[in-house]
């Protein structure tokens, strides 16, 4: 069990000296959350089917675990910021073409596609995340990274509900979010 006294003041230090970082949690939990949450809800309204999303998560866990570890061996290799812009424009594109579709086959196959991608952003997005705090901050840094991962979700969740009536029209947004990481 680690201790520490979280300081307002420490905090803001903390988000002044990592802006660019905290911003992109922000937009990288935008797309988590989509990809979570109302990925699954809009399969589920177009397919009207709840084996479909069963079968949507299981697609997206199996392709996300098997290319975890190659990806692991790969940004252990290549500049980290590559690998995050790459997978960012992939990201981008995955998420406009899912607005266009609504055919079983292919929200089986953009999910199995998404678990790759998404494998492709993370595991270097993280890795970065994690070597950015000094050894003497890192309980307050991850507490207080929670903010912007918490903003990235309530900005999509009510943007999500604004647009409840066509929940397609969300995707294209979170595959916007990602675009900022091409300057990261």
């Amino acid at each position: 069990k680690s201790t520490f006294k979280f300081e307002i003041k420490k905090g803001w230090r903390l988000f002044k000296d990592n802006k660019k970082y905290f911003l992109a949690e922000i937009l990288d939990n935008i797309g988590e959350e989509v990809e979570a949450i109302i990925w699954p809800i809009f399969v589920f309204l177009t397919l009207e089917n709840v084996a479909a999303v069963g079968i949507v998560g299981t697609l997206l866990n199996i392709g996300s675990f098997l290319f975890t570890l190659l990806v692991g061996r790969i940004s252990d290799k290549i500049s980290k910021k590559k690998l995050i812009k790459f997978g960012a424009i992939l990201l981008t594109l995955t998420w406009l073409c899912r607005y266009y579709i609504n055919q079983e086959y292919l929200i089986y196959l953009i999910t199995i596609i998404a678990g790759f991608i998404t494998v492709l952003f993370l595991v270097p997005f993280t890795s970065y995340g994690y070597a950015l705090p000094k050894r003497s901050e890192i309980n307050e840094f991850f507490v207080f990274r929670e903010i912007p991962v918490a903003i990235g979700r309530v900005v999509i969740l009510i943007i999500a509900l604004l647009l409840i009536d066509n929940l397609s029209l969300v995707f294209p947004v979170a595959g916007l979010a990602y675009l900022y990481f091409l300057f990261f």
